[in-house]
């Protein structure tokens, strides 16, 4: 994860986050560090050149959708491969489950 930030904060890479998955970040890093460790990183992240990807009803459908058609996919791994493909982009997650579908490209990183 640090050497993810870096690439994107000091190489000034491209980035977009769909909104629920600052939740889910904010989320698992408390169930892991704590409170006070999640609201330093997720303030720390959102300082940085991230850009928050929204979405609008025509996505939910998609996002629905994908959910439908994929169970073993959670909602926020349907809305990132979303954001994905409308953005022609890849995928940078800590999770397996997400790099099973198939049309997206995915990078495994460590929480």
């Amino acid at each position: 994860m640090k050497d993810l930030f870096i690439e994107i904060t000091l190489r000034n890479r491209e980035c977009y986050v769909p909104s629920l998955v600052w939740i889910e970040f904010y989320y698992l890093t408390v169930r892991e560090f704590g409170k006070e460790i999640a609201h330093i990183r997720l303030s720390s992240l959102k300082k940085t050149n991230i850009k928050e990807f929204s979405l609008n009803s025509e996505q939910y459908v998609r996002i629905g959708n994908i959910k439908v058609s994929h169970l073993f996919l959670s909602l926020v791994d349907a809305t990132v491969i979303v954001a994905a493909q409308l953005l022609k982009g890849k995928i940078f997650t800590t999770d397996t489950p997400i790099s099973k579908f198939k049309g997206i490209q995915t990078h495994k990183v460590e929480f």
